[in-house]
């Protein structure tokens, strides 16, 4: 099992998942929504130790908490994908360094997560 960023609205076991949210899939079903460009995989697993690609997890665990600082100041017209996530030019303008969309997808999960509570 993997844990996979939602592009689209999925619906899986009787529960919604919104664009942005973190998912977790193996097998056919992880196939078949890749496939339809229903999610996309991640270059760093949530809870998993960083490796070369992904720096330390000091450094990651700063980016994270930055990009999440900054997702309040985005314009919700001018700063956000067609669907409904932050775009990385404007992350990266804000911090001042360049960010993957895989790190924005996974702060904009937690950052939804937590405005849902």
């Amino acid at each position: 099992m993997k844990n996979y960023i939602c592009l689209h609205n999925v619906r899986r076991n009787g529960k919604q998942y919104k664009v942005g949210s973190v998912i977790e899939l193996g097998g056919e079903s992880a196939d078949i929504l890749l496939e339809l460009g229903s999610i996309e995989g991640t270059t760093r697993q949530l809870n998993m130790p960083a490796n070369e690609s992904t720096g330390s997890m000091g450094e990651t665990d700063d980016l994270h908490q930055s990009i999440l600082k900054v997702i309040p100041d985005l314009d919700k017209d001018a700063d956000f994908t067609q669907a409904g996530t932050p775009k990385v030019a404007s992350v990266s303008k804000l911090l001042g360094r360049d960010v993957s969309s895989d790190d924005i997808h996974l702060a904009w999960a937690e950052y939804q997560s937590k405005d849902a509570e």
